[in-house]
């Protein structure tokens, strides 16, 4: 919890207190990446997503490729129905930087509050800032948009970042695997990476679910887990229900 001398926390509410004179909430995107179809979300990941390759040390676009529409495609299914998003995928397919640009592109439509959950903080805190990477680049290669710069805090010299927010109030945070993590409200989506590795897989989870759901005649927010294959009993019975 900061304190009321955090100096990040009176930045956060000066921050605030601007978006709320320039239109919170707004959407952040022009056509046609500025609705939740699935053509524009796919728009968005190949005309606009640039991501850091670690390996090479190099910025480079998302390639064309079939899984990323399949994946694209259920992601987007799965969020328009309200409905838990669980992928089961081998090593190096990009996925995680694949669902934080979709996570991205979301943010930007409306004010959203994203929570990101690895193993550890610290892992949680790498996905976070790959989100803002994005947004930074996206700003840099498309100055006709007139983007805003973000707010963020965070060890950022080691490429984490706690959280997130970007002009139009949405916040993305980094959280740990623990289920108490899972708290606040008007959560718009929960991502559960690296969830086959949890200690307490079925508790966390189940937290996951609980923060998103929305109001009896809402759809609600978007719960994910980007997992690969393991042995986890927890995992197991999670993916054969």
């Amino acid at each position: 919890m900061a304190s009321k001398n955090d100096p990040f926390q009176a930045m956060e509410h000066a921050f605030y207190a601007a978006k709320e004179i320039m239109g919170e909430g707004r959407c952040l995107w022009p056509a046609p990446y500025n609705d939740g179809s699935y053509e524009s979300r796919l728009a968005f990941i190949y005309d606009k997503i640039w991501t850091w390759n670690e390996a090479d040390r190099q910025t480079q676009q998302l390639p064309r490729k079939d899984y990323i529409e399949f994946f694209v495609w259920h992601w987007t299914d799965s969020k328009a129905q309200g409905q838990p998003f669980i992928c089961l995928k081998s090593r190096r397919l990009i996925i995680s930087w694949l669902c934080r640009a979709l996570e991205l592109q979301d943010a930007g439509l409306s004010q959203a509050n994203q929570l990101i959950a690895g193993q550890t903080f610290s892992d949680a805190q790498a996905h976070v800032w790959r989100s803002w990477y994005m947004y930074d680049q996206i700003q840099k290669r498309n100055p006709d948009w007139r983007l805003d710069d973000s707010l963020f805090y965070g060890p950022m010299n080691d490429q984490r970042l706690d959280s997130l927010i970007l002009p139009n109030g949405s916040r993305i945070t980094s959280i740990n695997q623990r289920g108490e993590s899972f708290r606040g409200t008007g959560v718009t989506g929960v991502c559960c990476e690296e969830g086959s590795a949890y200690d307490r897989l079925a508790n966390t989870w189940g937290q996951a679910v609980t923060v998103c759901q929305g109001s009896p005649t809402s759809v609600g927010g978007h719960p994910t887990m980007i997992a690969n294959a393991s042995p986890n009993e927890e995992f197991l019975e999670l993916i054969a229900a």
